[in-house]
């Protein structure tokens, strides 16, 4: 298992050595319901993977929500998130087949584990579903913890077609991807995400960012190396 392990993370480290630069930023321009925003994500490679950080600009000003190390492939081995609005503060960790969450929300603690598989988490999807995107596999499952319920579901991601969609001023191939809940439960929220078929890179996302919240688009405005 362990040797398998190290052969994906190899796979992993050639498909995003070769498509990401040493440090990237990105700004993505949002639209959900009537309200029209930008968020900025910056990946740097580290020793042992990837240190991630996003945030939303407003006014020129850049406030920062995630932050996240992960390995080699982008799948999160290390969660941050603050949501000032709701006061809340979260910090998650992997420990093997475990996420350890704990933190603050109107200054009550929050203290919570939850035992997974050795299934990938990725906090931040679509970022780590790369390798995906440019292989032939067609379906991958993975867990990511939801901030606003306080628990962790297991998610489905599956190639659904290849379009040409435009982005950063010009035409670009991408694997339209739909992301669900795993099961049964996954006629109570899906979404779909453009993911470049040349380096998996995340181009467009259209759908709800959860049951009861509004039609939100996604696309990406600039890319910075």
């Amino acid at each position: 298992m362990k040797l398998k392990r190290w052969a994906a993370l190899a796979v992993c480290f050639l498909v995003l050595t070769l498509g990401r630069a040493a440090a990237e930023d990105l700004l993505y321009t949002k639209k959900s319901g009537n309200e029209v925003s930008s968020f900025s994500v910056r990946i740097e490679k580290t020793a042992s993977g990837y240190a991630l950080t996003a945030g939303t600009v407003r006014d020129g000003r850049f406030f920062l929500e995630v932050s996240m190390k992960t390995d080699a492939c982008l799948a999160t081995l290390e969660w941050a998130y603050a949501d000032p609005k709701t006061k809340l503060a979260l910090k998650a960790v992997r420990d093997g087949n475990r996420i350890e969450l704990s933190g603050t929300q109107d200054g009550r603690p929050i203290k919570k584990t939850f035992t997974i598989d050795g299934k990938p988490w990725l906090q931040f999807f679509p970022f780590g579903l790369e390798e995906f995107a440019v292989s032939r596999t067609t379906t991958i499952e993975f867990w990511a913890v939801s901030p606003s319920l306080l628990n962790c579901g297991l998610m489905r991601a599956s190639k659904k077609s290849v379009e040409t969609v435009m982005s950063l001023g010009r035409e670009q191939t991408a694997v339209k991807t739909r992301v669900t809940l795993a099961g049964p439960l996954s006629v109570f929220w899906s979404a779909d995400f453009w993911l470049s078929v040349e380096d998996g890179h995340y181009l467009k996302f259209e759908g709800t960012e959860g049951p009861g919240t509004p039609e939100t688009t996604i696309a990406l405005a600039q890319r910075r190396a």
